[in-house]
């Protein structure tokens, strides 16, 4: 789509970065003090989406204890 109205990639990315978060959207949120981060992924709750989360929160969290609810 991206190509056909001749956008570039870069400024999709720039314009991309700059939108608010949305809430339940991979927020993730860090406690350094107690080691842990928290990501939170509850918006999309179809079985590819929920997949594809874990798939990115077992990278994220690689060697690190991790817990989903």
């Amino acid at each position: 789509t991206a190509h056909y109205f001749n956008l570039s990639m870069e400024s999709l990315s720039r314009n991309w970065c700059a939108l608010p978060p949305i809430d339940g959207r991979f927020q993730c949120e860090k406690w350094d003090e107690m080691d842990i981060q928290l990501i939170d992924d509850s918006y999309n709750a179809n079985p590819a989406s929920f997949e594809q989360s874990l798939l990115s929160f077992c990278d994220i969290s690689a060697g690190r204890r991790k817990i989903v609810v």
